[in-house]
């Protein structure tokens, strides 16, 4: 019995060197605690989800936005387009550039072009975009540095015809060290 005594009051000095005074009342503040915590993660998981839809929402509002500019881009394209590729429709991506042509029901993808090509279809585009500044009320000019050098006879003859068209609308300034080429398409020629 006395060595029964002897350990309770070991044990009890043990425990008070340990703290067990203050365990209860930390179990209770630690239960509060994470009861707080749980709710602020609740309410961030809340606030995250809100955040989530919202960043949803902004994507598919600039996907149908992009959509609603492509539009009117393939629009301007589309006439100039027939004129160099009777019976070709322009594939207009989601980031304003033109990424493939239809040919005879073929898709060919831009950098599958010849350079000729691709170096007609970029006036193309730069002239539709202007096409629609100018319909905006926004004149814009288009400056071409020997745009045309990868272009054979023909073609250049659809090309001038396009620039002859588009100068109507707004200037067009064609820098070029060939310019026997373009005497026959109208405008003013300087030499530097």
């Amino acid at each position: 019995l006395a060595d029964l005594k002897q350990s309770v009051r070991d044990l009890s000095i043990e425990l008070q060197t340990s703290g067990h005074r203050g365990l209860a009342e930390e179990k209770q503040q630690a239960e509060q605690e994470l009861q707080e915590v749980s709710r602020e993660v609740e309410r961030l998981q809340l606030h995250a989800g809100s955040l989530n839809l919202l960043c949803q929402l902004i994507k598919e509002d600039i996907q149908t936005a992009k959509e609603l500019l492509v539009k009117p881009l393939t629009e301007a394209i589309t006439p100039y387009l027939k004129i160099l590729f009777p019976g070709c429709e322009p594939i207009i991506d989601d980031e304003f550039c033109l990424h493939s042509i239809v040919r005879d029901g073929i898709r060919e993808p831009f950098e599958n072009l010849s350079i000729g090509t691709r170096e007609q279809l970029s006036i193309l585009l730069r002239i539709a975009y202007a096409d629609l500044l100018a319909n905006k009320g926004s004149s814009v000019p288009i400056i071409l540095d020997d745009a045309l050098v990868n272009s054979d006879d023909e073609r250049r003859e659809k090309m001038k015809q396009i620039l002859h068209r588009a100068s109507k609308k707004y200037q067009i300034i064609v820098l070029t060290c060939h310019g026997a080429d373009y005497r026959d398409s109208g405008g003013v020629f300087h030499s530097l």
